[in-house]
């Protein structure tokens, strides 16, 4: 499930690098970074879809271990033999907190709404839970739409201008993301069905969507990559220690992106 904050050319650009050489590195060291800033804060920055089994503490409330974005079924399972044969409507829950699309954030619980008829079972993976997980879903349509229809397993996407796209940006072509490792004129080299969507066929002239995140997370991410690439310069860590100057190890992690990601971090229930 490779995504990374920022371009590779983002990267390069604050790096002052022209050419290709690293190239390879600066992928493996984003995508890191990317990572561990998601497990710093105990967030997902990227929108994914996928099958979560919790278990519930409460009858009338489940804490979610990660943000959700939308729901697409919630079932229980009412006797503990792990059939999840309950559906819920619904009418039957509220995301919460209640206002938490116009406020940016993703949705970290779910009640049981006042006239609904189900309650949480309280047992181990009491709860299957479907849907679209994430802080929040920031997309920016691309002026450069498909110049060719796609099928479900095609690599090569041809867009009208390959110029509105970067390496390492993850886009979004009707349901399916996809993310992009190369780019060659007017035509992108991708992954497919990143992110638990779905490989599919898409029409010439279709629209494409590109990813966004937290402007905080991606200065973060910038920051921790340009950092970690320039390490090779810091043997051990230690830099400086000429006759002009006093050594000094390099802190775990940079304060400016402590700062940045400290808003977003978030305490996990463990039972969650």
């Amino acid at each position: 499930m490779p995504y990374s904050f920022i371009s590779r050319d983002a990267l390069k650009d604050r790096l002052g690098d022209t050419l290709t050489t690293d190239d390879v590195a600066y992928r493996a060291i984003l995508e890191a970074v990317s990572r561990r800033i998601e497990h710093e804060t105990s967030q997902r920055f990227q929108v994914h879809t996928a099958t979560r089994y919790l278990s519930a503490t409460w009858t009338n409330s489940l804490m979610l271990r990660t943000g959700m974005l939308s729901v697409t079924t919630l079932k229980t399972d009412d006797d503990g033999d792990r059939t999840y044969e309950t559906t819920w409507a619904t009418t039957d829950y509220d995301l919460i907190p209640l206002n938490a699309v116009g406020d940016l954030q993703p949705f970290t619980s779910i009640d049981v709404a006042p006239a609904g008829t189900k309650t949480f079972p309280v047992h181990t993976r009491s709860t299957e839970l479907v849907g679209s997980w994430g802080y929040f879903q920031d997309l920016e349509t691309v002026s450069s739409a498909l110049n060719e229809a796609l099928d479900s397993s095609e690599t090569a996407v041809d867009v009208v201008s390959g110029s509105a796209y970067e390496v390492l940006q993850t886009i979004l072509i009707d349901t399916e993301q996809m993310y992009i490792t190369a780019i060659s004129t007017n035509t992108l080299t991708v992954e497919r069905a990143v992110n638990g969507t779905t490989a599919a066929t898409h029409d010439n002239g279709a629209a494409i969507q590109r990813y966004r995140y937290p402007s905080p997370i991606v200065e973060a991410t910038a920051i921790s990559a340009v950092r970690i690439f320039r390490r090779k310069d810091t043997p051990f860590g230690v830099v400086g220690g000429s006759d002009l100057s006093f050594p000094r190890n390099i802190p775990e992690m940079d304060p400016d992106v402590k700062r940045l990601i400290s808003p977003y971090r978030r305490t996990v229930m463990s039972y969650a």
